[in-house]
């Protein structure tokens, strides 16, 4: 796979620690390593918004007449209170 060349800030103590991990063998390289942990990460957040996904289908399907359109009200509340911005419906 061909790869992106970027610039990026880290703290410097985390740059060490990975620094530390290439030079003990525990990584190829510092580059390695982040992308690793990148896809690692992506790869939570997804199966995160899977499991919203259906629990929310769930919840949807199984929902009182009024009861789902209530519920997003209140995170839609939750989320102006938060200062979240946003303001796209929910796909479930």
């Amino acid at each position: 796979m061909a790869k992106k060349k970027i610039t990026i800030s880290l703290d410097p103590e985390r740059f060490a620690a990975i620094e530390e991990l290439v030079a003990r063998g525990q990584a190829d390289s510092v580059s390695g390593w982040l992308d690793e942990a990148a896809a690692r990460r992506i790869g939570e957040i997804e199966r995160a918004r899977r499991a919203v996904e259906w629990i929310a289908g769930r919840a949807k399907a199984e929902a009182a007449p009024g009861e789902w359109e209530e519920a997003l009200a209140w995170a839609r509340e939750m989320d102006r209170r938060r200062g979240d911005g946003s303001s796209t419906e929910h796909a479930a």
